[in-house]
């Protein structure tokens, strides 16, 4: 955690004279002086100066009070007493963008419905419980997949583009010690204290999109910016500020371009992109050799679906790397593979032919979590497993509103849910927590049908453009007349005859009539795209005719190609020990505090054999074990230093010193463990 304060008094004294905040602890706990512990971990610089490495050893809710120049501020963190280890192992499935309605629209494709109810629920609705929980970051309405996930990595709110750290809200462009990863004080992931607590517990994580992506990144990286993505790479194995790499036992998605460590691949590893962020490859290593390396990685390396399930009875930590960047999507690996390119396949430094394989031989969400849960069953033995599941192209394909793609995501993620339901019915399995969820929401929803037939009916001969506005107005009516609702819009004609949940044909008469509430100005056909959607933009008065030159124009309410996120409220899906904690209206940190409390993390009694490691405080490793884990505690500092009135300060938390706006996340404990910058531990 951090504490910031005055830059001007913090850059004369140095951090040695400091005003500590009045300290208020639960019944039965002293209070504890702060100032004669804390100098060795005190730093400084013009900004202002900082506390790092302090954990919270009392249970119970703890104020706190602070008064700078006259201005008093006043909070409190809860800490939640440790329960005894309920679950063996815990699935975690993340659909990036998932909201309601879209999981509503895509059960009517894949399931049907007969006379008004639905045929058949999707697998993440046959789960025990359900509940929503807010999205919302600490620097705004509106989060990222970065500071969304890393919330239930961490169990604290970040700022977007953030992943384990307490950090400012700014991206610090012009100053290359903020830039720095290692200038942000770190904060433990779910992950690192599996590994400490219970290291013989096995760790999955599997995405269809780059493993350096946001999402999985939020499970085994700590960086200001989630572009920094050859950073990432090397934080699987490196770890950063003192937390040693987490080394997943299972690590599949894409993301080849990253490991070469040099300017192949996607795009050019710069040294600083335009917004400051480092998206640079780290030069000169080769980490295909570092993460195969017996005394590094050791991972078995797969590159396909074939070698992936051929390696996967034999129980060894797997590294499968199926695409340069993210995994194809569903819809172009299985219906329109002319998309698909050789050379978008992992090329190493050593045999650069072996991976000009088949292309359609990319492996299916389902077909790589069934291969992680073999194999973390495997590795994990008595001590169980946690496994992270991402489906981050239905995210990436609603952006550009090609939902057609969307919800062929959607339905593999869904198969991948019930493949993981099969799994907790075998002995393996037993006392397994499956949970469901979204990082953020889309502002997706369906509001009716449209008959394609009589949609197409004005088009010009031949596939030809309208050859003027004039001549598109005068088939828009008839457009406009072929969507369906209320009771003209009857029922999309999509089947599902051999029975694998996905539509037999995505091309029906009857579609759906679907929209975003933030898209830009397009032109949509509401029809399936047999190249992935790049949205036509009305701008200065003419059309980008890119993809859908013959849909009907939409008026947009945002710049560019692309929509956004919404800050909905989304779903949480669960069944097994700790689903009962699923309650209907949440937060979204309480993700992270119910899969805790379930593995038992904090405790000295484990239900399940495990062999317990030495304890961190902060980022140190220390003898002594904390018996508690710390919920709705922003336990980093914001500093702004923003003017008064800027919209990336928060009103309700700010104190002002001069003309700057500072925010304040404080020190406050009743007992605290400390972990001095000598790396010695004591206790206070």
């Amino acid at each position: 955690m951090a504490m910031w304060g005055n830059p001007t008094e913090a850059a004369k004294n140095g951090c040695v004279t400091r005003t500590i905040p009045t300290l208020s602890s639960p019944p039965g706990a002293s209070n504890t002086n702060l100032t004669a512990s804390l100098l060795a971990e005190c730093q400084s610089d013009a900004n202002g100066y900082w506390w790092r490495r302090i954990a919270i050893n009392a249970v119970g809710t703890h104020t706190w009070r602070l008064t700078v120049d006259g201005q008093v501020r006043t909070g409190s963190w809860t800490v939640l007493p440790s329960k005894s280890r309920s679950a063996k192992n815990v699935i975690l499935f993340v659909g990036d963008g998932l909201n309601i309605p879209f999981v509503t629209a895509t059960r009517l494709v894949s399931r049907g419905a007969t006379a008004g109810k639905y045929n058949e629920k999707l697998y993440m609705q046959q789960l025990d419980n359900f509940g929503t929980f807010t999205t919302n970051g600490y620097d705004s309405l509106i989060t990222d997949s970065a500071n969304s996930a890393a919330a239930y990595a961490t169990g604290h709110r970040g700022v977007v583009n953030s992943l384990g750290i307490y950090s400012g809200s700014e991206y610090y462009a012009t100053d290359s010690k903020k830039q720095d990863d290692n200038n942000h004080a770190s904060v433990e992931l779910i992950t690192e204290r599996i590994r400490r607590e219970i290291p013989g517990m096995a760790i999955g994580i599997v995405t269809t999109s780059e493993i350096q992506d946001a999402t999985p990144a939020a499970f085994f990286s700590h960086t200001r910016f989630r572009g920094n993505k050859g950073t990432i790479t090397d934080q699987v194995l490196n770890g950063n500020r003192g937390y040693e790499g987490v080394k997943p036992d299972v690590l599949l998605g894409g993301g080849g371009a990253f490991f070469n460590g040099t300017s192949t691949g996607l795009g050019s590893c710069q040294a600083k992109s335009t917004s400051g962020q480092n998206t640079a490859c780290i030069t000169g290593t080769n980490y295909w050799a570092e993460y195969a390396a017996p005394n590094k990685g050791n991972y078995t390396e797969v590159f396909d679906r074939s070698s992936m399930f051929a390696q996967s009875m034999k129980g060894n930590k797997m590294l499968g790397i199926f695409h340069k960047g993210n995994v194809d999507t569903w819809l172009d690996r299985h219906v329109f593979t002319q998309n698909l390119r050789p050379s978008d396949f992992p090329i190493t430094y050593s045999d650069n032919a072996r991976f000009q394989r088949n292309v359609t031989d990319q492996p299916d969400l389902l077909e790589m979590t069934k291969v992680s849960l073999d194999v973390l069953a495997r590795r994990g033995g008595n001590d169980g497993f946690f496994l992270m599941v991402e489906a981050s192209s239905i995210d990436k394909a609603e952006h550009p509103m090609d939902f057609d793609r969307a919800m062929a995501e959607l339905i593999d993620f869904d198969n991948a849910i019930g493949q993981a339901i099969a799994f907790t019915k075998t002995p393996a399995g037993a006392n397994t927590l499956v949970l469901v969820t979204a990082d953020h929401a889309q502002g997706y929803d369906a509001f009716g049908t449209v008959d394609t037939m009589m949609f197409n009916s004005v088009n010009p001969p031949g596939g030809a453009d309208f050859a003027n506005m004039e001549e598109y107005y005068v088939a828009e009516a008839t457009k406009v007349a072929s969507i369906g609702v209320y009771s003209a819009a009857g029922y999309p004609t999509y089947t599902d005859q051999n029975g694998d949940n996905f539509p037999d044909s995505w091309a029906p008469r009857i579609t759906l009539a679907q929209a975003k509430v933030d898209n830009p100005t397009i032109r949509d056909d509401f029809q399936v795209s047999s190249t992935y959607r790049n949205p036509d933009i009305s701008t200065g008065g003419s059309t980008s005719l890119t993809s859908d030159k013959l849909g009907l124009r939409e008026l947009g309410l945002l710049a560019g190609g692309t929509s956004g996120h919404t800050f909905a409220d989304v779903p949480l899906y669960g069944s097994g020990p700790g689903s009962e904690l699923i309650t209907p209206s949440m937060d979204n940190v309480d993700v992270h505090t119910i899969m805790a409390t379930a593995l038992g993390l904090g405790s000295s009694v484990q239900s399940f054999p495990a062999t317990r490691g030495p304890s961190t405080v902060g980022d140190v490793t220390c003898d002594s074990v904390i018996p508690t884990f710390v919920q709705h505690a922003t336990l980093g500092l914001l500093t702004t230093s923003c003017p008064i009135g800027s919209t990336f300060c928060n009103p309700s938390t700010p104190y002002v010193i001069g003309s700057k706006t500072y925010f304040q996340v404080t020190v406050s404990a009743a007992s605290l463990n400390l972990a001095p910058a000598d790396g010695t531990c004591s206790a206070k």
